[in-house]
């Protein structure tokens, strides 16, 4: 009986301790479980910190651009080597891309006529201008306003206002996920089509570009509708085109106005396009920056043929110092830059900026737009938080960096 005793003691015995192995094992999974998810939201954090850390190095990047003129072959252009650099700060990273507003078609201030000449279909662009204007019954031929889109399943009404990003077109009749992520289509690009090249019709639009209208030294320009003869001879205008142009001034209401003045040669134009403006405005939203713009966004300009888009990209390398320089181009006509010159600038204000901030397994992608003032300061007007996959793929980024580079004490 002592033995069977002392067997089940020790059966008992075994038991008990396979049971406390069990519970410290149990406990040692709970312990590296809750030390796993303290870890993902130190990590959540500090990816978060990074991507911080991204927008303020493209601030100071954007802070020292020139306010009149930007061009791709300014410091702003090639930091991050479009997300293909990961900068490291100490243990953590981040990535970043600066995109100039300027260089988009801006779907609040774009007009019929240009819109008409973007790669829209016909129920795009009316869905997308009853969509921002202000007026409640009045709808477009293929446009949409409350009565559409309140008989969808999940009703709602149409904006009636201006748009605050570019994936609010989602919402407006004609717009997919599918539409606006994709390559452009074929038939509205000249040459061999390449689905892996081609732009986005997302990566062409923006909401925020605002450009600052500057004379070659960076000074206001001259407001031609007060401009005396005097002025006009100091920038070696012929007096008898300043005399025409001093008589006219009063009725000039955009500066297609003074390029439609009788006797307006290209050598005048180039100058006065440079240095003189209609009225004072500081800033302009929508104009289409010359250094910066891409094919289709250039070609949505009424009037550019495609001799004249491929000569402005040619010129981009060497960047154009005015909107003056329009001149300059091969097959620009003093009639063409009547019709084209309200559309373009040479500068910009205001900057998409792409981020992707890492720490351990953690991501955090974020688009802001930044906005540069007279004064220097830069200011972040919007930040929009991503889907890390998502951001990848509307902003053409590999998954992985190409280059590490160690900034603020990294190793």
């Amino acid at each position: 009986m002592r033995r069977r005793d002392q067997g089940a003691a020790f059966l008992v015995t075994i038991i008990a301790m396979a049971t406390l192995v069990a519970i410290i094992g149990e406990l040692s999974i709970v312990n590296a479980e809750g030390a796993r998810a303290e870890t993902n939201r130190l990590e959540a954090q500090r990816s978060s910190i990074m991507a911080e850390a991204a927008l303020q190095f493209a601030a100071a990047e954007i802070q020292q651009q020139n306010p009149a003129v930007a061009t791709m072959q300014d410091a702003w252009a090639k930091v991050g080597d479009a997300g293909g650099t990961e900068y490291q700060v100490g243990q953590d990273s981040f990535r970043l891309e600066i995109v100039d507003a300027s260089g988009r078609l801006n779907i609040n201030s774009a007009d019929e006529d240009t819109l008409k000449q973007f790669p829209l279909s016909e129920e795009q662009r009316d869905s997308l201008l009853d969509w921002r204007e202000s007026a409640i019954t009045s709808t477009r031929l293929q446009g949409a306003k409350d009565a559409y889109y309140n008989q969808l399943a999940t009703p709602y009404n149409a904006k009636l206002a201006p748009f605050d990003s570019v994936e609010e077109l989602l919402s407006v009749r004609g717009f997919t996920p599918y539409v606006l992520f994709s390559p452009i289509p074929p038939s509205t690009q000249s040459g061999a089509f390449n689905p892996s090249t081609q732009p986005l019709l997302y990566s062409l639009l923006t909401v925020d570009s605002l450009s600052a209208d500057r004379d070659p030294s960076g000074k206001q320009k001259i407001d031609i509708t007060k401009a005396t003869f005097s002025q006009l001879s100091q920038l070696n205008i012929p007096n008898t085109l300043a005399n025409a142009v001093v008589q006219a001034e009063q009725g000039f209401k955009s500066m297609t106005d003074v390029m439609n003045v009788s006797g307006m040669t290209l050598p005048a134009a180039q100058v006065l396009l440079n240095n003189t403006q209609v009225g004072s405005a500081p800033l302009s939203a929508g104009l289409i920056n010359l250094n910066t713009a891409l094919s289709p966004v250039l070609s949505a300009v009424p009037g550019m043929t495609p001799d004249v888009v491929a000569a402005i990209l040619t010129r981009q390398s060497a960047g154009f110092q005015g909107v003056g320089d329009l001149t300059l181009v091969p097959g620009v006509t003093v009639p063409l830059l009547a019709k084209i010159v309200t559309k373009f600038c040479v500068s910009s204000r205001s900057f998409n900026v792409h981020v992707i901030g890492m720490a351990g397994q953690a991501q955090v992608a974020e688009e802001a737009n930044l906005n540069l003032d007279d004064d220097g300061k830069v200011h972040i007007t919007r930040i929009q938080p991503m889907a890390v996959s998502d951001a990848l793929s509307q902003w053409n980024w590999s998954s992985l960096s190409t280059t590490q580079v160690a900034v603020g004490g990294g190793e």
